[in-house]
């Protein structure tokens, strides 16, 4: 007779974690803003190129169209076709890094979405009427975490979609890695190593700034 074996019960908690996440980005937008890009890049990598673009602009729209149409001074038809050619550049990141990981399965294929992200949505905010593509409000939801909102007043908010894109890119990578700690540890140090240096050099700036500020007041 087969033995039966016991569930893991870190991995079913480690799900639960994982799926509670997820949910609760849906309602708390800071976090929705990190989840969002992963469930994105996830959700087209499933699919072949072209049709999950096409379906992934579609529930974009869906969702889109409604929570946008109190606050636009457009209406009707126009509303319509300049949210379509939003949902489109919004997606389309997505899409060039579906086809880069297709070519190159290495760590650099991640940073074809960030790269993507941030040029793409900053053509979007200068040809798209700001009540329909807004490429800083998605940064904005990230303004009362400290540490990123200190860097989008240095960088600027291009900074914190460039890694919200990137981290969505870099968990799907892992994913696809199986999340193997062999074939993780480098790409892993390099985005944690990304990470630290920038948070590091910002929060270091904050603390020279505050000391001059201190002199000259002493001054």
């Amino acid at each position: 007779m087969p033995t039966k074996t016991s569930p893991n019960r870190l991995l079913q908690s480690a799900d639960v974690a994982i799926i509670s996440i997820f949910v609760l980005g849906f309602v708390f937008s800071p976090l929705g803003a990190w989840t969002g890009a992963v469930l994105c890049a996830w959700f087209i990598g499933t699919q072949k190129a072209w049709r999950g673009f096409l379906l992934l602009a579609a529930i974009n729209f869906i969702l889109r169209l409604p929570s946008n149409w109190h606050r636009s001074q457009l209406a009707g038809i126009e509303y319509a076709g300049w949210t379509i050619l939003a949902v489109l550049i919004s997606v389309l990141p997505f899409l060039l890094y579906r086809l880069a990981s297709q070519r190159r399965q290495g760590f650099l294929s991640t940073l074809s979405l960030p790269l993507w992200g941030v040029a793409l949505g900053t053509l979007g905010q200068l040809f798209l009427p700001a009540g329909i593509f807004n490429l800083h409000s998605l940064a904005q939801t990230q303004s009362g975490i400290f540490p990123l909102a200190r860097i989008a007043v240095i960088l600027g908010t291009g900074a914190i979609l460039f890694f919200i894109y990137w981290f969505a890119a870099v968990i799907n990578w892992m994913w696809s890695q199986e999340f193997q700690a062999k074939k993780i540890a480098a790409g892993a140090g390099i985005f944690g190593a990304a990470c630290i240096l920038v948070l590091g050099s910002v929060l270091s700036g904050k603390s020279l700034a505050d000391r001059s500020n201190c002199m000259s007041l002493r001054g």
